[in-house]
């Protein structure tokens, strides 16, 4: 019943086309990847100095922009190499540092010929990832890192609603599906505060974006990145965003006042302990109570959520049960892609989670105009590429990478990104990995 009431209420368009982009890994490789911090430090492209951070420039293992497009990570790391989980651990300079670097990369690729559209921004957890199915993608690594990602036209398949609606892989990757869930609760308890605030105002000017979702121009373009109120604000919306988490998280998880934590289950998941049936409807009712301006579905989707909730167990034996019945589109039964599929369709994530990105669209004069979104994430794995104020984008991974002429041209794409992020920033100091051809 869950799903049937999110699905109608909630935002998986039911018509139109996704555009749904190959993913293969740079090249092939031996064992493990090594650990985020450890490949940044001795493979960096390029570095700009902050008060406490140094901001690194790299590229990726797996990219999701197909052979045609650009994907880099800049990743701050603390002078003293303490990990960064998330913006709120940065000071306000150095996170504007960081930011005005990766504006300046996100701009140079799409002035890339062939490159259509950007995104760029991160998706953060405050759960540490513990190999949790689905969690992963929101999780790991924990340092912060900030992805900047070029699309061109060239790699984006479209995909009609019906092939995506009865793939359970790629439905899981659709757009969140309570994201209008989400945007009430930040335009009525999030959004009055920022407008409070004159630099808000300054900055941003309320727009929607080609799905109907509340997004923010940059009122300035490019030189918004040089404000130095733009990190505070971004910082003041994920503190909120955690607060008012903790307010809806604690109808439906218990709750330890003492030690300021929702009770983790003790087993291989270590997911958050659902109340009772009676204590979760009593407290869902009584939230609901408190915020008469809920829309009639938005108290509808809370309450079937209060009612219809699962131990995430039985979530995955009555899923993985079906799939072993009927085409579920859950393919190899109890296998892991199936659990990993039943899980990232199914499982809500642990604690929040939520993705801040900037889109823009190459206009007729080669730029584009910076579009911010700010997405909760309930239910949907996609970061980035649903977030995106453009195109509605899936990620396919798919075995393989890239060969040597594609990656060669994929390298001399990211060498003229970094030659005119260089010019415009000639502070901005070179890195090993162009020496050592990463």
């Amino acid at each position: 019943m869950a799903e049937r009431v999110i699905t109608r209420y909630g935002q998986l368009r039911r018509g139109g086309t996704y555009a749904v982009v190959e993913s293969v890994a740079r090249r092939p490789t031996e064992g493990a990847f090594p650990p985020l911090m450890d490949d940044v430090r001795a493979n960096y492209l390029l570095s700009a100095e902050g008060e406490k951070i140094t901001a690194y420039l790299k590229t990726v293992a797996g990219p999701y922009t197909g052979e045609h497009g650009a994907h880099l990570l800049v990743v701050p790391d603390a002078k003293d190499k303490s990990n960064l989980p998330g913006i709120k651990d940065l000071l306000p300079v150095d996170l504007g540092t960081t930011l005005q670097m990766v504006e300046a990369i996100a701009y140079a690729t799409l002035q890339q010929p062939g490159i259509d559209e950007v995104d760029f921004g991160w998706h953060h957890s405050r759960a540490e990832y513990t190999g949790i199915p689905k969690q992963r993608a929101a999780t790991f690594p924990k340092n912060l890192h900030i992805h900047i990602t070029g699309y061109s036209e060239e790699d984006m398949q479209s995909k009609a609603f019906s092939g995506v609606f009865k793939n359970s892989d790629l439905r899981g990757k659709t757009g969140e599906p309570l994201h209008f869930l989400a945007e009430e609760i930040f335009s009525h308890e999030i959004l009055p505060e920022l407008r409070a605030n004159e630099a808000f105002n300054e900055i941003f000017e309320p727009t929607r974006d080609s799905r109907g979702r509340l997004r923010f121009r940059m009122r300035n373009g490019r030189r918004e990145f040089s404000n130095l109120e733009l990190p505070k604000i971004l910082q003041s919306i994920d503190r909120r965003a955690k607060e008012l988490y903790d307010e809806i998280g604690r109808c439906f998880f218990e709750y330890d006042p003492e030690n300021n934590k929702f009770v983790e289950k003790d087993d291989e998941y270590k997911r958050f302990a659902l109340l009772p049936l009676d204590e979760r409807r009593e407290r869902i009712n009584a939230y609901i109570g408190e915020r008469p301006w809920l829309s009639r579905n938005a108290r509808l989707v809370l309450q079937v959520l209060a009612e219809e909730a699962k131990d995430e167990k039985e979530v995955l034996e009555r899923e993985l049960s079906k799939s072993s019945a009927i085409d579920s589109g859950l393919t190899d039964f109890r296998s892991d892609d199936a659990l990993k599929q039943a899980a990232n369709r199914f499982w809500a994530y642990k604690d929040l989670v939520y993705t801040m990105v900037w889109s823009a669209k190459k206009d007729d004069g080669g730029a584009g105009e910076g579009i911010f979104g700010f997405d909760p994430m309930i239910f949907t794995v996609e970061g980035l590429p649903q977030s995106s104020s453009f195109t509605d984008k899936i990620i396919l991974k798919r075995n393989g990478f890239f060969t040597p002429e594609q990656l060669a041209s994929v390298q001399e794409r990211e060498r003229e990104i970094i030659a005119n992020v260089t010019f415009e920033h000639p502070s901005y100091e070179i890195g090993p990995g162009i020496r050592n051809n990463v």
